[in-house]
């Protein structure tokens, strides 16, 4: 028998964790934070490193211009829920704003707030998180607008000869979200195959002012397999011109990847031409998954392909269309049963 061995064997290197405290020495993090506003520039200087750009830079709009703006004055350790529920108060009613913020944002300004509270929590600097239990309010349901039949076709003929004709349609046949189709190359193409790997979009980053690379929304990779329609408007794209694995699949004029603003206006020009006003361009990644369900592509495959977190969200997501596929199914099950039973 041979014996087993450990895959990794070294020796131990105490020198790592004192390199990583001369980092993030402890007596600046827990000595030295007294108020609201010194924990949050330290919690989000030092424990936010592991997220995104686009991320950290919503994360520092809420610190600076709200968590700061209203908690800021206040001894962290004294914090209370009452201060935290007002602080979504004020957000609502927009008091020292110029307008009242909208619920989803701000579900997000406080998620920081509760987040940077935890950690706090987590290190011995307050006793319990005073955020819990704070009453938000409520999301409204986004009303969004899937193309029907009729629109679909009204659509495709409009885009006969559009320069961005390509681009929408694919949009529409594979579901990807904007910054995963203005951001997608040929490396991620794989054409003998019939496959597609999404693993990274691009993003703007309004602090810098600049676009970058990303992981998909969530972190999530996938792997698509491609459909004839999707697959017919590659190999064309393929065969017009010679490209390297880098080069965008829908470039700008100049070779550049699309912005969002471009993609977008283009997109509102056409699709108000054909009396859809209300239609946005994440409407085509909707209309994918509509139409999806009632080909009959089940809710795991759905979700797996447009990159959602669980099936779960998808399903609630597009419910109406699930209960539509249910009554059809009843419907036919109901002429099933009708033709058995006249039989006899």
């Amino acid at each position: 028998m041979f014996e087993k061995k450990n895959a990794c064997e070294v020796p131990n290197d105490p020198t790592i964790l004192e390199q990583m405290r001369s980092l993030y020495p402890k007596e600046n993090i827990v000595l030295n934070v007294t108020t609201v506003a010194e924990w949050f520039r330290e919690w989000h200087g030092n424990h936010t490193i592991h997220l995104g750009k686009s991320t950290r830079y919503t994360y520092s709009v809420s610190i600076n211009c709200h968590i700061i703006r209203v908690l800021g004055h206040l001894r962290l350790d004294e914090l209370s829920f009452e201060d935290c529920q007002l602080f979504v108060n004020s957000l609502m009613v927009g008091c020292g704003l110029s307008a009242p913020l909208q619920p989803k944002t701000i579900h997000n300004y406080f998620g920081v707030l509760h987040v940077g509270l935890e950690t706090a929590k987590k290190m011995g600097l307050i006793t319990s998180n005073p955020a819990d239990g704070v009453m938000l309010p409520a999301i409204p349901q986004y009303a969004y607008h899937p193309l029907n039949q009729e629109q679909l076709k009204a659509l495709y003929k409009r885009l006969k000869n559009h320069p961005k004709r390509d681009l929408f349609l694919f949009t529409l046949y594979t579901g990807l979200r904007q910054g995963e189709i203005i951001g997608l190359t040929w490396s991620a193409l794989d054409l003998p195959n019939q496959t597609m790997n999404i693993y990274r979009q691009i993003q703007y980053n309004k602090d810098t002012n600049e676009y970058y690379w990303c992981d998909p929304k969530g972190g999530r990779t996938r792997v698509l397999a491609l459909n004839r329609h999707a697959m017919d408007i590659l190999i064309r794209l393929d065969a017009q011109i010679r490209h390297d694995p880098d080069d965008f699949v829908f470039p700008s004029r100049v070779g550049t990847h699309l912005t969002p603003p471009a993609v977008y206006d283009s997109f509102k020009k056409v699709i108000s031409s054909i009396g859809c006003e209300k239609v946005r361009f994440h409407d085509l990644r909707h209309t994918y998954a509509v139409m999806s369900l009632q080909a009959g592509m089940d809710p795991k495959t759905l979700q797996y392909n447009l990159g959602h977190f669980s099936a779960a969200f998808t399903l609630d997501v597009y419910c109406h269309c699930i209960d539509e596929m249910k009554r059809k199914a009843a419907e036919r099950l109901d002429v099933f049963f009708d033709n058995l039973f006249d039989s006899i």
